[in-house]
C-alpha cells in the first residue's frame, strides 16, 4: 500500500483543478489559507476594478433632477465557527460588508436593512482568520449611496424610495446593468473612459420594486405585482407572470434565487407589520 501523503503535497495540476470549480473569491482565499503550497499554486483572485464609480443619477425632483451618487458592491457573509454544519446548533452571525471610495476600507452594514454597524459586541473577533472561522459568501449585491456637496457618502440618507442595482452576467464585457431609483426603471451603460453610467428609461407609467437578473435575463417586479422579462441585449419588456392581487401599498415584493429556481417573495403589510 502506498503511503499517506500530506495535503501540503498534492500534485499542483490536481491543486489548480480544484481552485477553477470554486464559485467565489471567498471560496478561493479560504482554499489559499490551507497551507503554503496551495497558496503558492493558486494566484490570488483578482478584485473589481470597475466599482465603486461615481455618476450622475436622475430623480424625480424638479428643484434638483440631477444628483451625484456612487455605487459599490455589497456582500452577505456568513461567518462560524469550523464545523458548523455537523453541529447546526453552533451561533453563526451574518454581516454584510460594503466597499468605499478607499481601497481596502469596507462599511459594515446591516443585512437586513441599510444602517451601518458603527460599534462590533464586545465578544466578536478583531481577527477572522480563514483556518478558525468558516466563512461563506452568501450573496452580491449593490449599494447606491447619495452624494454630498462634500463628495462624501451619505451615510444617513432615508429616501423612502428603493434604489437598486443589478449588473449584466456579461458586464466585464457589455457594461451593462439595469437599476430602480425612485421607482423608474432605467437601463445602464458604463461609459469606460469617463467611468460615467448613461441611462435610459424603460418604463415611467408604474413604480417598480425589485430587479434581478436569472438565466441570462433581466426580471422585475411592479408595485402591482406584475413581472416583467427583458433580454439583458435590451430590447424589449415582456410580462412574464401576471399578479395574482392586485395590491400595490399594502405589499412588498423580493426576488428570491434558491436551488436553481427563481421566486418572488410577498410581505403583506396587513399581516405582518413589523416582520419580515
Amino acid at each position: 500500500m502506498a503511503p499517506c501523503r500530506s495535503w501540503s503535497e498534492l500534485p499542483k495540476e490536481l491543486i489548480s483543478y480544484i481552485a477553477k470549480c470554486l464559485d467565489t473569491r471567498t471560496d478561493v482565499l479560504r482554499f489559499r489559507a490551507v497551507c503554503c503550497s496551495w497558496r503558492a499554486s493558486v494566484p490570488l483572485p483578482p478584485k473589481s476594478s470597475k466599482l465603486p464609480v461615481h455618476f450622475s443619477l436622475p430623480v424625480n425632483d424638479p428643484r434638483k433632477p440631477i444628483v451625484s451618487a456612487v455605487i459599490s458592491q455589497t456582500v452577505v457573509y456568513r461567518i462560524a465557527q469550523p464545523g458548523f454544519h455537523a453541529h447546526p446548533n453552533r451561533k453563526s452571525c451574518f454581516i454584510r460588508v460594503e466597499e468605499t471610495e478607499q481601497e481596502n476600507k469596507f462599511r459594515l452594514v446591516n443585512p437586513f436593512s441599510e444602517r451601518l454597524i458603527k460599534h462590533m459586541p464586545a465578544n466578536f473577533p478583531k481577527e477572522i482568520n480563514h483556518l478558525n472561522f468558516r466563512v461563506e459568501e452568501m450573496t452580491k449585491g449593490f449599494s447606491i449611496r447619495l452624494l454630498k456637496d462634500d463628495g462624501s457618502s451619505d451615510l444617513h440618507d432615508n429616501n423612502f424610495w428603493t434604489r437598486k442595482f443589478k449588473l449584466a452576467s456579461d458586464f466585464d464585457s457589455s457594461y451593462k446593468a439595469i437599476s430602480i431609483s425612485s421607482g423608474q426603471l432605467r437601463r445602464a451603460r458604463l461609459d469606460t473612459y469617463t467611468t460615467d453610467i448613461h441611462w435610459c428609461s424603460l418604463d415611467t407609467e408604474v413604480h417598480y420594486r425589485d430587479i434581478t437578473n436569472f438565466d441570462g435575463k433581466f426580471f422585475m417586479v411592479n408595485i402591482y405585482g406584475v413581472i416583467l422579462g427583458m433580454d439583458e441585449s435590451f430590447y424589449t419588456l415582456d410580462e412574464v407572470h401576471t399578479s395574482l392581487e392586485q395590491k400595490d401599498w399594502e405589499c412588498e415584493r423580493y426576488f428570491v434565487e434558491s436551488c436553481g429556481h427563481l421566486y418572488l417573495v410577498v410581505r403583506d403589510f396587513l399581516i405582518c407589520p413589523t416582520l419580515v
